[in-house]
């Protein structure tokens, strides 16, 4: 049960982090790449905590991205193809 929170706490952070540039979307998307691609061949290293890392580290949202950055990712985006304005 103590793994099981440790891991939900490491999800929520995640996605805190990446909504400040609203990429929710995809920072799960690389995250579960990540994890589907590593976890079988050693689970005890590539956790869910490493492929949330690695997938913040993707999309540049631990601190070093701007907003200026974030918009552009936004925009090239296929997640949000029907939230764009018109």
């Amino acid at each position: 049960m103590r793994e099981s929170s440790e891991q939900l706490k490491s999800v929520g952070e995640a996605l805190n982090a990446a909504a400040r540039y609203g990429l929710r979307a995809e920072v799960v998307w690389s995250a579960m790449r990540h994890y589907e691609k590593y976890h079988k061949t050693a689970p005890e290293t590539y956790s869910i905590e490493w492929a949330l890392d690695c997938a913040l580290n993707d999309w540049d949202c631990q601190g070093d991205c701007c907003e200026k950055q974030a918009e552009e990712l936004r925009e090239r985006s296929v997640f949000f193809e029907d939230t764009k304005e018109n």
